[in-house]
């Protein structure tokens, strides 16, 4: 009975013997794990400060507008179109204030609708935070005046007057006009009927 319990103890001491290498090797793969889960954290922390930094942070805000290139057209016009657009929201959530954001074909198409006075426009970011603009304008080429007898505003010294725009070398309406007596500006008188428009014609 003593010897069947001794052998027992052997081979239960032998069963359960103490290895090393698999301690080691199963802590090195905990240490691996949490070095895995520490780099993932790291790079999501900085995919977000990134994001933080180019959209939401005040570092990319448009602070600043700068307009050349207008002569009869103000600047301040120009700002309050541009203004209009660095208000709108974009995406839903973000503003469109962050020069990252902001989308220069859309200003650009904006600013031409309400000033048709403008013929070419150039829209360019000067990074951090500022917006330059630079515009051509139209030159006056004439001066054309609606002819239908609907259209006449008054009469005075048997001088009709008409409701006019200037026009450039293309024959665009660009802005309305006083109706005028002489020849030092070409005056055209439409009687086709048609209404014109600004930037139309």
């Amino acid at each position: 009975m003593e010897r069947f319990a001794s052998r027992l103890a052997r081979n239960y001491s032998r069963g359960h013997k103490f290895n090393k290498d698999k301690y080691y090797k199963s802590k090195k793969g905990i240490w691996r794990l949490l070095l895995k889960i520490v780099y993932v954290f790291l790079f999501l922390l900085i995919i977000g400060a990134g994001v933080y930094a180019l959209l939401i942070s005040s570092v990319f805000r448009i602070k600043g507008i700068s307009v050349k290139g207008n002569n009869y057209i103000t600047s301040a016009a120009i700002i309050n179109s541009l203004n209009d657009v660095i208000s709108e929201k974009k995406w839903f959530l973000l503003k469109n204030d962050n020069i990252n954001l902001f989308d220069l074909a859309d200003a650009k198409k904006k600013i031409m609708i309400e000033l048709p006075r403008i013929d070419g426009l150039d829209l360019k970011k000067d990074y951090p935070n500022k917006i330059t603009v630079d515009i051509r304008e139209r030159e006056m080429a004439d001066t054309l005046c609606q002819g239908q007898d609907g259209e006449k505003i008054d009469m005075s010294d048997n001088y009709m007057f008409y409701k006019c725009f200037f026009i450039d070398k293309n024959g665009i309406a660009f802005d309305v006009a006083a109706d005028t007596q002489g020849f030092l500006i070409l005056k055209i008188i439409d009687k086709r009927g048609e209404v014109i428009e600004l930037k139309k014609f």
